[in-house]
């Protein structure tokens, strides 16, 4: 198999497995899998801006302003100033999202023990020092060929 189809064939089924085993875990609660993300560090780290929510995500402000907006209506979240512009306020879990958020960080911990299982800590750290540079590599050329960021 060539570099490139080895490449782009094993992220894409990495990235399906894993939005599929998300939107399984997620539908229990009545969300998607695109909630799981913010609720985890949301959890983790107490209270975050969506500016904050974007650069950890890797996700666009729209995408974050339209999930932080559904989990605020299913009562997952809350703001915490509503005088500030939204993109720039804080929020946080509320009692259900705080149950909710630790259910997601059990389980996540739970995943990446089982799907690191057999791989030693050091063959880990190389392989994540190797995804980090593919993934800034990528941005660079991304962004040298097109002119903005990934």
């Amino acid at each position: 198999m060539d570099r490139y189809k080895e490449f782009t064939t094993l992220f894409n089924k990495i990235s399906r497995n894993i939005r599929k085993i998300k939107d399984v875990e997620m539908a229990k609660f009545d969300l998607k899998s695109s909630h799981m993300t913010c609720l985890y560090y949301l959890y983790k780290e107490n209270k975050m801006t969506s500016k904050e929510l974007c650069d950890v995500c890797a996700e666009d402000k729209a995408v974050i302003s339209k999930t932080l907006s559904l989990l605020e209506e299913k009562g997952f979240v809350k703001c915490l100033d509503e005088v500030k512009k939204r993109y720039n306020s804080d929020f946080i879990l509320t009692e259900k999202g705080l149950v909710v958020g630790k259910i997601v960080v059990e389980k996540v911990d739970e995943m990446i023990k089982v799907i690191c299982e057999g791989i030693e800590f050091s063959d880990l750290t190389i392989f994540y020092q190797g995804l980090l540079k593919i993934s800034n590599n990528l941005e660079d050329v991304y962004q040298e060929r097109y002119g903005n960021k990934l």
